[in-house]
């Protein structure tokens, strides 16, 4: 990898090697500290905030490249340690996971902080630099944020940065001058945070910041003074962090029944909802197959706590540390400006309306100066956003995932109503940012057709696209990366599950389906052939589409027959049963089983190439029965 080979050309000094003794990151490239070029320039920001002594903050740190591409940076950003306690550096953009943030669109990121001695330490790099493929950030960014609490110190405070040192303060262009990469010139004033630190209004009587009861439930019954709750303004957004008696609820653990921990707090002016609480407890609810349940006026996140994995969480923050000490952070926040901009330009341009503002979920786990993100889950976890009063229930299609880059891709979404009021159901196997949108499309050649229904509801969902603006070609046949990549859209998945290495002869870096192989591989739902080939412009038959079909069902947890007898004798009521091959048998009486594939004239034509029409029934059928779309 381009990021080693740059890090066995040098050795780096002074706080730079501070950062790499404390174990923070492994590798940098030289080119990190590159002299400085007059004409590329970058802008920092880091957000001003207000919030009363012993409370907790979160503030973002933001790059802008006024004229170049960052294609690394290096910072050491100064605190008073008698003002500040730091908790967590969170990633907003690059992976934390060096073993395979090389394969990492984002890039590799790693931070370290020391509360002792007030500061911070951070890098981030494109590994791709350089390379025919980079991914450099080239707009506004959000890059990280800082989260912690207010000590007893009031008072306006900084956190500061020596912009002269460029062992403190550095980035580097995504450009290159005769091979070499260029370092980007910060802008001489950085705009730096104001923090104004003051003591809680005097009629609170306990020197800290005010604390209020929040009710806490344990399937639908009331548990008295279970929680609290800190409501502080942090860069501009109204932010509450609710603290679980953690003792007391796994009281109730030990003693019942328990389903579902539901912390509702209803208050329309915080636009950060942040539910807090640890390893212990987790792990006492992982027990009991429990979930915990964050509610506010704009969504409600349902997460059962087997999902957040806390053995894993515990040997990645250090076995020797008692999960009473680990904090889970479940959090529900107003999506950020710059995204609520990008959606409403993109509804423009891609012609749909937008019914909810964005929505972002985020789990983190953290102790001391350690943080692990919980970004992806073994099952499909739900979201509920609330719609607005007075939305017409026919003018909602699909919930959708904001993407970095702007793009915005399918989630699996139903349409429920409770009181009256309409809420969207979001499953998705990943944490991000979410939104519902109003998109309906048809096509002509689809109008008379029988898959009319099952074309315009994938399509709407951006499941299914056109061969052209007003034609879908129902009857044609579709390849194998075409089927592939439909199936993935219509599951909701983006990304690999991990770093996947794709090994088929005939897919490159540079094919357009190589993203969806790799992801496809990952989760298991497709294999190559004997030859180590994929056939990826292969035209797909009905028996293969049904083997990807049955590796889906195992992922939205619907059974697969797998008795013998029982597959024979599904199978015999079609007359050309005798043409399945040994290997499909089983994948087609899954699909038969489970309603997915039916047949024609009691036949399965398992040799046959799958139309395009066929493969939009069987898809939102599978989609239809494992309960992610409404019928």
């Amino acid at each position: 990898m381009m990021m080693q080979k740059h890090l066995q050309q040098i050795r780096l000094k002074g706080t730079m090697a501070v950062l790499l003794a404390v174990g923070s990151v492994s590798a940098f490239p030289a080119w990190a500290l590159a002299t400085p070029v007059e004409a590329a320039t970058v802008q920092l920001t880091i957000g001003n905030a207000s919030a009363e002594t012993n409370s907790a903050f979160t503030i973002p740190v933001t790059a802008t490249p006024t004229n170049g591409e960052i294609a690394s940076y290096n910072m050491q950003i100064d605190f008073d340690p008698k003002a500040f306690q730091i908790h967590a550096i969170t990633s907003k953009y690059g992976s934390s996971d060096l073993t395979t943030c090389s394969e990492n669109t984002e890039g590799c990121f790693q931070a370290s902080f020391d509360n002792e001695n007030g500061w911070i330490r951070v890098i981030w790099i494109d590994p791709s630099t350089g390379s025919t493929d980079p991914h450099p950030i080239k707009g506004k960014q959000v890059l990280f944020d800082i989260s912690g609490t207010t000590k007893a110190s009031t008072g306006n405070k900084t956190f500061a940065i020596d912009t002269k040192s460029t062992e403190n303060f550095s980035f580097t262009d995504g450009h290159f001058i005769d091979k070499e990469p260029q370092q980007l010139k910060p802008e001489a004033q950085i705009i730096e945070n104001s923090f104004n630190v003051s003591d809680p209004p005097s009629n609170s009587g306990t020197g800290t910041a005010p604390t209020i009861d929040v009710k806490v439930y344990i399937d639908g019954k009331l548990q008295e003074k279970s929680a609290t709750a800190i409501t502080t303004t942090i860069n501009g957004r109204v932010t509450t962090s609710i603290t679980v008696d953690n003792d007391k609820v796994i009281q109730q653990l030990e003693h019942n029944t328990v389903k579902t921990l539901m912390l509702p707090f209803r208050d329309n002016t915080s636009q950060v909802v942040v539910g807090e609480l640890n390893g212990k407890l987790v792990k006492a609810m992982e027990g009991k197959d429990a979930s915990v349940q964050i509610q506010t006026d704009r969504a409600t996140y349902t997460l059962p706590a087997a999902q957040i994995r806390i053995d894993n969480i515990s040997h990645e923050i250090g076995s020797n540390v008692s999960l009473e000490d680990i904090k889970i952070r479940v959090k529900i926040a107003d999506g950020s400006a710059k995204q609520s901009d990008e959606l409403k330009l993109l509804a423009q341009t891609e012609q749909f309306n937008n019914v909810t503002s964005p929505v972002d979920f985020e789990v983190e786990a953290t102790f001391g100066d350690k943080q692990v993100q919980v970004h992806q889950f073994n099952n499909y976890v739900e979201r509920s956003l609330a719609l607005p009063d007075g939305v017409d229930p026919t003018k909602m299609t699909t919930g959708i995932v904001l993407h970095n880059d702007g793009t915005v891709t399918h989630v699996p979404t139903r349409i429920h109503k409770e009181d009256n009021k309409y809420y969207a159901d979001i499953k998705s196997l990943t944490n991000s940012t979410y939104s519902v949108i109003w998109n309906p499309k048809t096509f002509t050649d689809v109008t008379s057709h029988w898959s009319r229904t099952d074309v315009s509801d994938l399509a709407s969902r951006l499941i299914v696209q056109g061969t052209s603006k007003d034609a879908f070609s129902p009857d044609r046949a579709i390849t194998r990366a075409e089927f592939t990549t439909i199936l993935l859209r219509a599951l909701g998945l983006y990304s690999p599950k991990e770093a996947q290495a794709v090994s088929f002869s005939d897919v490159t870096s540079s094919d357009w389906f190589e993203p969806q192989v790799t992801t496809a591989v990952s989760y298991k739902l497709v294999s190559g052939y004997e030859d180590g080939t994929f056939q990826p412009n292969g035209l797909i038959t009905r028996a293969e589409a049904m083997k990807m079909l049955e590796q889906a069902l195992a992922l939205v947890q619907l059974d697969v027959i797998k008795d013998a007898q029982a597959i024979n004798a599904l199978l015999a009521a079609f007359t050309d049963q005798d043409e399945i091959q040994p290997w499909a048998r089983q994948a087609i009486a899954a699909s038969v089983s489970q309603g997915i594939a039916e047949g024609a004239d009691n036949k399965l034509s398992p040799n046959a190439n799958i139309t395009r029409a066929q493969t939009a029934a069987m898809v939102r059928r599978l989609l239809i029965k494992a309960h992610l779309i409404n019928d």
